[in-house]
């Protein structure tokens, strides 16, 4: 029968009285829109759901923490709801739902919104129809039809598997809208599993595929039983509201969108069931079913029996008699529940017996139920008893069929026929198929890459992680070989994927931009998934049932070993092939990890086209993850951390949602104690749980952060297999270690899951938890561990267990102490006896006891409020009042690093010997970064106003005595600008740190650097003292001639203007005129003398002098020196050097008189080594000490530097302190000691090479500033002044003239003085992370060169290499032609950029000279030059003296005018001057007023220690870093023999690196300093080295590439270098950098 054939039954009186009736019931409180569509969209936005129609209500929309509020706001109410099924709280649908809506009245009452009422009850509420459009009153089975329409496909299933948890009926056919269809809503129903009993076992299965029953229940007309209460009461005897009805709250709010709604839950019979045997699915249609044809049509066409609910009077009604015979007609059963309230009995048995015998002939299918009769209801136990015999009679022949069997025979549309659903179904079904029907092992088959190779590869990666299990590093390379070898093979199966990866692969990167598409197409692979395994388990666990009897059987009958054996190895098989059936979406995720890591850690050319592939995998998973699916951290099956796969996804993470802040939750317990429902019940999340499939491994999830009162953006939920797993029995000791270490290092805060008050239990859990929290404690004793836990006891039945676990909770305490010193013990630790001393711990607030998760007993008890209220106030506790006192947290970044950082140390053998809290390590680093960079402001201010300020003042004094006054007040006002500098600074770096996601870690260094910065703006104070006083002096004695020097100018000008006024008149050629002019000068010049006090001792006799006084006693140095047969190069030799390295040879030494060749090492005969061995290495001495002094002459050879014989004493106390540290033998290997006329013969070199030097810069120095040559300089002021009087010029450009050569000088000058400073910055720029940059450059540099030795020069001294390449770095950078600079270099640039600020400078002063003479009607020269050096001294931007413009003051100039419009006009060429003397500077004729080398070194490089084992450079730019305590320590480490290390014993080259030495039980032998490797400490305590197996690639490549060389520089055998160091190629050690 079709739809529309139910009217044929119904007589039109009849229909209208039914619908008249229907509308008196179901009449709307409010005035509203008339069509469904309109009622259903101002539904929606009256709830605040409008923006989520249709299905945009996401996941991480429901997900979100929201803050908590006492504010209540109806636009909330859908969310609030979301919130609490998903927390599983069974009450949210009316009680909830109720006391929400209450507190928005109570709200509004408050706010005056709705009227105070006088009388106690208003009876007009309740009885008007119509009433005021703000009344609050929602039905929830509305707000339930709302959210099905609005949520997401995820949020939907979510949804329904929480309301089924809560045993709350589900929307099944949702009402039409508009021009929208009857949908039956099938999707939401795949996420709810039902378990039905077989004769043997259990069988689990999706509830829409579940064989089962299905039994309906509708209502004719308005009986006065409620329909749903009744079917209540049928579900379950432990009554449950599942179907909302009248009694429930809310129940009776008119209902706008759900009339026609049909509802959906299941009975499910346990062993005590004794009427419903099988799973029953009961349907409940909402409203007249008369109204509702479509619905009943349907429901009639998927039920077995079809309950009737109606009054007796409309039993012989034609419409209800056509019902009956369209459901017989059908096969079906009805029960007819008769409401006879009003009717006498005797009335009641007649028209019943004329009912029966009208259907006769379907007396088996038809039931009558008397619900009451003759004015007293019947009792509900015994409908109830009646309804249950009824509907079990007609189903008792009734073979089970699902929903989804009986669909066909269904006219109703459903939701899985749309193309949201079923396209992604069918690509998800194309992937499902690729798996053989027959496949026995279908994770070998799917998914071959994580099985035999990857446990292969990870029990090596454990095996070369632990020192203890291999004997050398070449044994360690054979691993590592072994290791690579698995990855090959894993990359040949990646090269021939099967279809099923290929599909999959496919269609997940074509859809991956679609959050919808992606995400149904996940749900249904997981679905097909999921249950393709609960169809196979069954018979596998029956299996293993049988196998662990006969095992049981036999050990209890004692049978004979052999059989035993036989029956464990039988049951072990069992248990793998169980194990293996298991096969979800999570493994398709491993699967992925696998491909990328195969793919990236295989160093094979085949991996170019299939990178593409791996480049996608970590964007697919991180967008899994941000949808709500869990990630997998570490295999569980495995054990192992795939960290390369695990730090690309989060890299991509960071990279889709930004650097955010995390809080990490973690989770640890007993398998099978309810970790992962407890998540999932307390964030939403999408954990797997069953009894049969519990977590093996590490997943985590996220959960955003809606609210800004929290400092992260989201919680990092980590769910992770349980402890004391039976599967694991054999090694589960060191694994639930391993485990607890992980999660609880990983979380932030770490939930501690105690199933029930068993004591036994939870002492096994405690132990490992506190173990756990100790070792990480005592990883770093300085910092504060910052992890918080919460005890979580579930199953406490007690309703007021807090109060009454008074006493248990002291115990759990005591408890907790105990195994805090067990702990302790095997720790070897003394000073700790409690828990609070390893984490702040409050046993009042971090204890929670949790009732039992369900409420009676399964499968028909509902979820526990009370369990949903305890993980309430826990998730409360942990989010807002846990976090209250801490003030950073970890980025996505930060978590990759501490998950490596943990693991890693894991893996080790000794987890606290091994941990390096690297996030640490990158604290320090940011922070010594940030303090450099702030130094450097601080640096370049007090430099700048030296130059600048300083200066101006000083040189705008007139005399001595205003130089002396000058100087305090330019102190008193640097101090306080620095003073001001350093409290703006402290509160930049306040900033930085109270700013950084690291500011727990940061806060240990705070105080120190402000202490640093505050010492270091005291030292520059000082330095600039130094530096003022010395200017102060220069100036002093400037101006002590400047009075000489300008009587001199004043007569060359009137000699020059005699000779002018006596060829005036004439017409010469300009020869003439430089004639004339140069034979003046000349004759001038040579009667100009003058005596210079430095001149009368020659610096040669200087020199000679200090070592006579630094050397008194030394005859030998002195008989040495006079010897002119000394073999070294000739005077003529010494002038044409440039520089001390390579300018001796070997054949300079002589073994007899230099060399002393040990003979006996440590009380044993050495084999003597031969002089040829032993004087290369003495030539390297001697480089060594030439680069050093080189370096040093470098930075001394700048403009305007007087010779000063400290210089000499430096040089030779660099040749004495190389000679003493070498027969040292602290830092060399060297088997000879050099004597004392080696270091006379070095010193006697460098001697004849420095009085060169210094008498060359001694003599440039003069030249330059001599006052014979300063009055040299004044040659073209006077021959300005000699041809403008010939020309007849005017005063106006005789006194420009002057001018202008005053301001270039100036202009020149001080340029010059500010360029280092600006230089330096340049250099400074490139190197964002300083030292680490710096020497990663160095070091590319060198691979790139391939020279060995620029290699030799770097590895013997770090420091001195890294100077010489800054120096031609800084050449390079400032004087080559770069990219993007169009006036020149860079030199050129700065340059510029400081002549044109000075000139606009000059431009402003003599703009405002000119205005005040104008103002003062003053027309004279004197004037407007002390009004423009007044202007001048405001700014620092050209220190200019009174005397410089001495010569423009005497010029009688006629009009100002003149000379002001001449200055403006040639103002532009005075600056053209100056930038072309810039212009001309190149990099072999540059000289720095001061040389940035040394600045720049001490910026960048900092501390200049090195590793006393490999000499790799300490890490730290910073110093002082010592004082700060933090070690030195370096980035990486080389492998010993590049340092020079040899075996005592084979006198190979040592290839171990120091971080693996430390893990032996090597013992090193440096000097006179010997010990064990791993108690370097003893000997070395500034020195930290983490331990363990990492080995840069750099390095590797470096020994195998030099091997030779290395061998010949150290005159050792050749190292034995490992197999797999062979395979890195240049490339490959330049990308490790």
């Amino acid at each position: 029968m079709s739809q529309l054939d139910f009217h044929f039954f119904l007589s039109e009186e009849t229909e209208k009285n039914f619908e008249d009736d229907e509308k008196t019931r179901t009449s709307s409180s409010r005035s509203i829109p008339q069509d469904s569509c309109s009622s259903m969209l101002y539904f929606l936005k009256r709830i605040g759901l409008e923006r989520f129609y249709p299905n945009k209500l996401m996941l991480m929309d429901a997900m979100s923490i929201r803050a908590i509020t006492t504010s209540f706001k109806l636009k909330d109410v859908a969310l609030k709801f979301v919130e609490n099924i998903v927390m599983i709280n069974c009450t949210c649908r009316d009680q909830m739902l109720h006391e929400f809506l209450e507190n928005i009245k109570s709200e509004n009452c408050e706010e005056g919104q709705i009227k105070n009422m006088s009388d106690e009850f208003c009876f007009d509420n309740i009885l008007n129809d119509t009433c005021n459009e703000d009344e609050i009153e929602i039905n929830p089975l509305d707000l339930l039809l709302a959210l099905f329409k609005c949520s997401s496909p995820m949020l939907k299933q979510i949804i329904a598997n929480k309301l089924f948890m809560c045993k709350l009926a589900i929307p099944f056919i949702l009402p039409n809208f508009g021009n929208e269809p009857l949908e039956m809503c099938l999707w939401p129903l795949r996420s709810i599993i039902l378990e039905r009993k077989l004769q043997k076992s259990t069988f689990q299965d999706m509830s829409v595929e579940c064989p089962c029953d299905i039994v309906s229940f509708v209502r004719i007309g308005c009986p006065s039983v409620s329909k749903s209460k009744l079917l209540n009461e049928i579900l379950t005897d432990q009554y449950h509201n599942t179907y909302l009805n009248k009694d429930c709250p809310l129940g009776t709010a008119k209902r706008i969108l759900s009339d026609g709604m049909v509802e959906a839950a299941w009975y499910m019979p346990s062993n005590k069931s004794t009427i419903l045997r099988n799973t029953t699915m009961f349907l409940n249609l909402r409203g007249n079913a008369i109204l509702y044809t479509e619905q009943l049509c349907g429901m009639s066409q998927l039920s077995d029996v079809l309950v009737v609910m109606m009054l007796l009077s409309d039993l012989e009604d034609k419409t209800f008699n056509g019902v009956l015979v369209n459901m017989f007609k059908n096969e079906k059963g009805v029960v007819v529940a008769i409401d006879a309230f009003q009717i006498d009995k005797m009335v009641v048995k007649q028209k019943l017996e004329i009912f029966t015998k009208s259907m006769e002939s379907y007396h088996r299918m038809v039931n009558v139920c008397i619900l009451s009769v003759g004015g007293q209801m019947r009792s509900t136990s015994n409908i109830k008893t009646e309804m249950r015999k009824a509907i079990a009679g007609m189903m008792k022949q009734n073979i089970g069929e699902s929903v989804y069997d009986r669909l066909p025979r269904c006219l109703i549309g459903t939701d899985e026929e749309t193309a949201l659903y079923n396209t992604p179904k069918l690509k998800a079904l194309k992937v499902f198929r690729q798996i053989p029907n027959s496949c026995l092992n279908v994770k070998a088959t799917v998914v071959p890459l994580q099985g035999v190779t990857w446990e292969s590869w990870s029990k090596k990666l454990k095996s070369v992680n632990k020192s203890s299990q291999y004997k050398s590093l070449p044994e360690q390379g054979t691993i590592r070989n072994e290791m690579n070898e698995e990855r090959k093979k894993q990359l040949q199966i990646c090269k021939n994927m099967g279809p099923f990866m290929k599909k999959m692969l496919d269609i997940l990167s074509n859809i991956i931009q679609s959050d919808e598409d992606c995400t149904v197409f996940v749900l249904w692979l997981k679905q097909f998934l999921d249950q393709r395994s609960r169809s196979v388990l069954p018979g596998y666990l029956s299996q293993y049932q049988t196998h662990w009897q006969a095992l049981k059987t036999n050990r209890d009958n004692k049978t004979e070993g052999a059989v035993i054996k036989k029956c464990k190895e039988d049951l072990d098989k069992t248990e793998y092939k169980l194990a293996e059936a298991s096969f979800g979406f999570e493994h398709l995720c491993r699967e992925m990890g696998q491909i990328y890591e195969s793919i990236y850690q295989c160093r094979s050319p085949d991996t170019i086209n299939l990178k593409p592939l791996a480049n996608m995998l970590p964007l697919i998973t991180a967008k899994l993850l941000v949808m709500g699916q869990p990630f997998e951290i570490m295999d569980g099956d495995i054990a192992n951390v795939p960290l390369c796969w695990v730090k690309a996804v989060l890299q991509q993470l960071r990279t889709m949602l930004g650097e955010k802040k995390l809080l990490a939750l973690s989770v640890l317990g007993i398998q099978s104690s309810g970790k992962s429902t407890l998540l999932n019940t307390m964030f939403g999340l999408q954990f797997a749980v069953s009894a049969g499939r519990c977590t093996r491994g590490v997943f985590i999830q996220l959960v955003p952060i809606d609210t800004a009162n929290t400092k992260f953006d989201y919680v990092l939920v980590i769910d992770t297999e349980g402890l004391r797993a039976p599967e694991l029995a054999s090694q589960k000791h060191t694994h639930d270690n391993e485990i607890a270490t992980f999660v609880i290092g990983l979380g932030d805060i770490t939930i501690v899951n105690i199933k029930g008050e068993n004591t036994a239990e939870m002492k096994d859990v405690l132990q490992i938890a506190v173990h756990a929290f100790l070792r990480l404690k005592l990883t770093n004793e300085k910092l504060n561990l910052k992890q918080t836990c919460v005890f979580v006891h579930q199953n406490v039945p007690a309703s007021d267990a807090n109060d009454k676990m008074m006493q248990g909770r002291q115990k759990f305490v005591e408890v907790l102490d105990e195994m805090t010193r067990e702990a302790a013990e095997q720790e070897k630790i003394a000073d700790i006896q409690s828990f609070n001393q390893v984490i702040d711990f409050d046993s009042e607030k971090n204890v929670w006891y949790f009732s039992d998760l369900w409420h009676g007993d399964p499968p028909m008890a509902p979820a526990n409020p009370g369990y949903s209220e305890s993980v309430s106030k826990v998730k409360e506790a942990i989010i807002f009042r846990l976090t209250n006192g801490r003030e950073t947290y970890l980025t996505i970044t930060d978590t990759a690093s501490r998950i490596d950082d943990l693991w890693n140390g894991i893996l080790k053998d000794d987890f606290v010997f091994s941990f390096r809290n690297s996030l640490e390590l990158k604290a320090y680093n940011s922070m010594d970064q940030k303090c450099q960079a702030i130094t450097w402001k601080l640096e370049k201010y007090v430099m700048e106003f030296i130059k600048s300020e300083a200066k101006s003042k000083l040189v705008s004094c007139v005399n001595e005595d205003a130089l002396e006054i000058a100087v305090p007040t330019i102190m008193i006002q640097l101090s306080k600008e620095v003073d001001k500098q350093v409290e703006d600074l402290n509160h930049e770096l306040d900033k930085f740190v109270a700013e950084s996601t690291l500011q727990d870690i940061l806060t240990q260094w705070t105080q120190a650097k402000r202490n640093r910065l505050c010492i270091h703006a005291e030292s520059l104070i000082m330095k600039a003292r130094t530096a003022v006083n010395n200017t102060k002096e220069e100036l002093r004695i400037q101006k002590l001639r400047v009075s000489e020097k300008t009587k001199h100018e004043i007569e060359i000008n009137n000699m020059a203007k005699e000779l002018a006024l006596q060829m005036k008149g004439q017409v010469p050629s300009i020869k003439v005129l430089n004639d004339k002019f140069n034979s003046l000068w000349n004759s001038w010049i040579n009667n100009f003398t003058t005596k210079d006090n430095s001149d009368i001792v020659p610096i040669k006799d200087q020199i000679e002098s200090l070592l006579i006084e630094l050397f008194p006693s030394d005859a030998t140095f002195k008989e040495d020196f006079i010897d002119r047969g000394l073999r070294l190069p000739d005077a003529k030799a010494y002038q044409n050097m440039k520089h001390l390295e390579e300018t001796l040879t070997k054949d300079y030494i002589s073994t007899k008189k230099h060399l002393s060749i040990h003979k006996w090492i440590a009380g044993i005969l050495w084999n003597e080594t031969s002089p040829d061995e032993c004087k290369p290495q003495a030539i390297d001495l001697a480089n060594r000490i030439f680069r050093k002094i080189d370096l040093k002459l470098e930075e001394l050879n700048t403009d305007g530097i007087r010779f000063d014989p400290s210089y000499v004493t430096e040089i030779l106390y660099i040749v004495s302190q190389e000679y003493r540290e070498f027969n040292q033998h602290t830092k060399n290997e060297y088997k000879f000691n050099l004597l004392t006329p080696f270091r006379v013969m070095i010193m006697n070199h460098v001697v004849r090479y420095a009085i060169v030097f210094f008498t060359r810069m001694h003599d440039s120095y003069n030249k330059k500033n001599s006052p014979k040559a300063q009055m040299g300089e004044y040659k073209g002021t006077a021959w300005a002044l000699f041809k403008n009087t010939v020309e007849d010029a005017t005063e106006d450009i005789i006194a420009f003239g002057f001018f202008r050569d005053a301001i270039v000088k100036a202009v020149v000058d001080q340029v010059s003085e500010c360029l280092p400073i600006d230089a330096q910055e340049s250099i400074q720029i490139l190197f964002a992370n300083r030292k680490y940059s710096l020497i990663k450059d160095i070091l590319i540099h060198l691979a790139t060169a391939e020279d060995f030795q620029k290699y030799k020069s770097f590895i013997s001294d770090p420091y001195i290499y890294a100077t010489k390449w800054i120096l031609k770095l800084l050449k390079r950078e400032l004087f080559g032609k770069k990219a993007g600079i169009h006036s020149g270099c860079l030199y050129n640039q700065l340059a510029r950029s400081r002549v044109t600020k000075i000139f606009s400078h000059i431009s402003k002063c003599i703009s405002d000279a000119t205005t005040d003479c104008q103002s003062r009607s003053s027309n004279c020269m004197p004037k407007w030059i002390d009004s423009f050096i007044f202007h001048n001294c405001k700014s620092s931007d050209l220190p200019l003296s009174n005397d410089a413009l001495v010569h423009v003051r005497d010029r009688k100039i006629s009009n100002l005018d003149t000379f002001v419009v001449i200055l403006n006009e040639q103002l532009s060429v005075m600056e053209d001057m100056v930038l072309n003397i810039f212009a001309n500077v190149k990099s072999d004729n540059v000289q720095w007023k001061k040389n940035p080398i040394s600045e720049i070194m001490e910026s960048l490089w900092g501390c200049t220690a090195n590793c006393m084992f490999c000499h790799e450079p300490c890490m730290n730019s910073n110093k002082n870093h010592l004082e700060d305590k933090f070690p030195h320590k370096c980035l990486q480490h080389r492998p010993e023999g590049i340092g020079g290390c040899r075996w005592s014993t084979t006198n190979k080259l040592a290839v171990e690196f120091c971080n693996y030495s430390i893990t032996t039980d090597a013992i090193y032998t440096r000097g006179d300093k010997e010990g064990p490797y791993k108690n370097y400490k003893e000997n070395y305590p500034d020195w930290d080295i983490p331990p363990n197996s990492d080995v840069s690639k750099y390095w590797m490549w470096v020994t195998c590439t030099f091997k030779d060389q290395l061998k010949e520089m150290y005159k050792t055998d050749a190292p034995d270098i490992p197999e797999n160091w062979w395979l890195v190629q240049k490339e490959e050690a330049i990308q490790s950098l």
